[in-house]
């Protein structure tokens, strides 16, 4: 039996509707993730703004007040246009579950131009980056300062009375730290592999050896986001990097798994790219995210003058329109224009 539709003047305030319906019917319907999202745009923004309105009684002209309080509280274009696709998204569940019979919002809500994000690593900068997997000074120096101390205890630690210290403290100049730091070298890998190939991070981690191929140096891969299947081709540097962890571990299902065996988790890799960044010496407003690698790999191929149609494909983007973030002019082609137009005609 289908649900009854309610009179407009009897529908649910947005408040409501979120309360009742949101738990029990939509985050059910979408990934773990996004429910997350969703929960927290609404409760943090939309409902103190709009939460008392029916959902009947929504306007687009409301909505566009919504969105542009949100810019004048500070926050960017790119948050204000997500936040509007997140409370549209839920009232399209509005629909769905007969709440009401038909979009609230008559007219598009206004969406604010955004740049594209342009945190991709320069040749030097990533070079730093790699590097930096490899100092351990600077590592042991990193945890000095960042390890958290032991709390000495009232407790008698020894047989003289000593008191002793509990915490997660880490000696840098211990063996531990060399461990530790055997363990956080051990990741370049996974930064490089990020670097050369251009898989999302979900990908590279869950990378199995069955779609490696060694010998004609290929990773053939569907991609989680898009269910697109990619085709990439593997760096040399790669190469040698995956036929090492081949070699070790022959029997091993997937790619990337630490020295126990284990397949890495987003946080700890995250924990790991936080470290790297600190010891390259970029500076704190220098943003960059895991991201940027995938990033990193399209610019480098456009900067190569790979065309972007086969960029496209390297990257398994739905249309090379998507593609074109990568075609910005860099500094090789305005030394190339600047010869060209300064050459005097013969």
């Amino acid at each position: 039996m289908a649900a009854e539709v309610l009179p407009k003047d009897q529908a649910p305030t947005l408040a409501q509707f979120y309360s009742t319906k949101f738990d029990e019917l939509i985050a059910p319907s979408v990934a773990p993730s996004t429910a997350r999202e969703y929960g927290y745009v609404f409760e943090r923004h939309i409902l103190p703004a709009l939460g008392n309105l029916r959902i009947t009684s929504l306007t687009t002209g409301a909505v566009n007040q919504f969105s542009a309080s949100l810019l004048a509280a500070g926050y960017s274009p790119w948050t204000a246009n997500a936040y509007v696709n997140v409370l549209s998204a839920v009232l399209s569940y509005a629909v769905l579950f007969g709440v009401v019979s038909e979009p609230p919002l008559k007219t598009r809500p206004k969406k604010y131009k955004t740049e594209k994000p342009c945190n991709e690593l320069s040749d030097e900068e990533e070079s730093r980056l790699l590097a930096a997997f490899d100092d351990e000074a600077g590592f042991r120096v990193y945890l000095a300062q960042h390890m958290p101390k032991g709390r000495p205890s009232e407790a008698p630690g020894n047989h003289f009375g000593g008191r002793r210290a509990h915490g997660a403290g880490l000696r840098s100049d211990g063996e531990a730290a060399g461990d530790y730091f055997r363990r956080y070298r051990r990741a370049k890998a996974i930064i490089l592999l990020a670097v050369d190939l251009g898989l999302r991070l979900g990908d590279l981690l869950g990378l199995q050896w069955s779609s490696v191929d060694l010998t004609e140096a290929l990773v053939s891969v569907v991609m989680k986001k898009t269910k697109r299947k990619v085709v990439v081709p593997i760096s040399t540097r790669c190469l040698a990097v995956l036929a090492a962890f081949r070699a070790e571990s022959p029997k091993a299902k997937f790619v990337l798994i630490d020295e126990q065996g284990r397949r890495y988790g987003v946080q700890r890799v995250r924990r790991y790219f936080t470290i790297a960044k600190t010891l390259a010496g970029f500076p704190e407003d220098r943003r960059i995210r895991l991201h940027d690698l995938r990033h990193t790999y399209g610019t480098k191929l456009a900067r190569r003058s790979t065309p972007l149609l086969d960029i496209s494909k390297m990257l398994g983007h739905s249309s090379i329109a998507v593609t074109q973030r990568y075609a910005r002019v860099d500094e090789t082609a305005i030394r190339t224009v600047r010869a060209a137009v300064n050459r005097n005609p013969e």
